[in-house]
């Protein structure tokens, strides 16, 4: 009997072990895909590793992948998954906030951001994407503090310059929005045709 038992044992050792080489093997391939830019591709490597094994790194990585493809429902639902087998992964709740953030629902967007930057204070995209839903939501004062905390964390954080220059041009105060411009272009020339009719309004 004993022995019966300790082959059945091995032999569930043994398909387990199969099953995670199996996830392991689709989940690199996914990844190449993803690093390519070939996110559809990467989405069914993801998918078949998930069907051998349920990880928080696959369902993440497919997330960005649905998100790449403009997919923001099924984005948010496997970046929820990932947060239920990781819940202190920081960067999960940002890309779930920014599936909820493309879709319109603000408020879920800032609950997700906030609880990113609660978990890495220093996560300077976090701060920068709350800034973003801020202003979309019409709280400038808001936004203009994400914005400064994530120059604060990354001194040239030109995007961040940019879009605090908005929410200052929003609040009609053209002074700080063109200063804040100017960092911009002058770290990204790119930025002038851009802002150049903003600039102008402000003259």
């Amino acid at each position: 009997m004993k022995k019966i038992i300790f082959s059945f044992s091995f032999l569930i050792f043994l398909c387990c072990n199969l099953f995670a080489q199996d996830a392991q093997s689709y989940f690199e391939l996914g990844t190449k895909e993803m690093e390519a830019r070939n996110f559809s591709k990467a989405v069914e490597y993801f998918t078949k590793a998930l069907s051998y094994k349920e990880d928080g790194a696959i369902y993440y990585n497919r997330g960005v992948c649905y998100g790449q493809l403009g997919d923001y429902p099924m984005a948010s639902e496997d970046f929820s998954k990932t947060i239920e087998l990781n819940p202190d992964f920081s960067d999960a709740y940002n890309g779930r906030g920014l599936a909820c953030y493309s879709y319109h629902d603000y408020q879920s967007a800032i609950r997700d951001f906030t609880k990113a930057i609660e978990l890495n204070p220093k996560d300077a995209t976090a701060y920068y994407n709350r800034g973003k839903v801020n202003i979309a939501s019409e709280e400038y004062d808001n936004a203009i503090k994400d914005f400064s905390k994530a120059i604060e964390i990354i001194p040239k954080y030109l995007y961040a310059f940019y879009d605090r220059g908005f929410a200052y041009y929003l609040k009609d105060d053209c002074l700080n929005a063109k200063r804040d411009w100017s960092i911009a272009i002058s770290g990204n020339p790119d930025f002038e045709k851009e802002l150049k009719p903003y600039i102008e309004k402000c003259k």
